[in-house]
């Protein structure tokens, strides 16, 4: 795509979803003229093409990273959030505590805090060896613990979306 100054005033990730609806995808934006406008295409999560020096720039940022681990407990008022990758806790989340990932989360120890996986995606699973959650999210469906079917607490499980609910499958 080649930018022009009317672009400034169009919502670039809009466009770009719109064009990718039509199986239009792009390649990069090029003939940007400022920095305002290289910001614009940065910010929509495009790839630049042109005025630049460095090849290494117009390469898009990899949609998802190594899994992050965590080698302890994640204790009250604690946030850990995986952007674009996996979790894995080596311990327990504990009362008050947050973890948070765009992909899958593993707890290898308690859930007793809060838990939200596929946080920025259409996929994602929490799995804990026992689960007794304040707060539970998957896709942007949730509950809290007082909706959590009773039968799957203080048990290991598997939670997952599918269609607008979460499935809670033992494991």
């Amino acid at each position: 795509m080649q930018f022009n100054p009317m672009l400034e005033k169009v919502n670039l990730i809009a466009l770009k979803d719109l064009l990718a609806e039509h199986n239009i995808h792009l390649i990069g934006v090029a003939d940007w003229q400022n920095n305002l406008q290289r910001e614009l295409i940065l910010a929509a999560n495009l790839p630049i093409l042109g005025k630049i020096d460095n090849v290494s720039e117009i390469l898009p940022e990899p949609r998802y990273l190594p899994t992050k681990i965590v080698p302890h407990n994640v204790i009250d008022k604690q946030v850990i959030y995986a952007k674009n990758s996996d979790l894995i806790i080596h311990g327990d989340v504990e009362h008050g505590a947050e973890v948070a990932a765009d992909g899958n989360i593993h707890i290898y120890g308690e859930l007793l805090g809060r838990a939200m996986a596929g946080v920025n995606s259409s996929s994602g699973s929490i799995y804990t060896q026992y689960l007794d959650a304040e707060f539970v999210a998957v896709n942007s469906r949730f509950l809290y613990k007082e909706k959590i079917p009773t039968e799957f607490l203080y048990r290991s499980v598997r939670i997952f979306a599918e269609k607008d609910k979460l499935i809670f499958t033992p494991f």
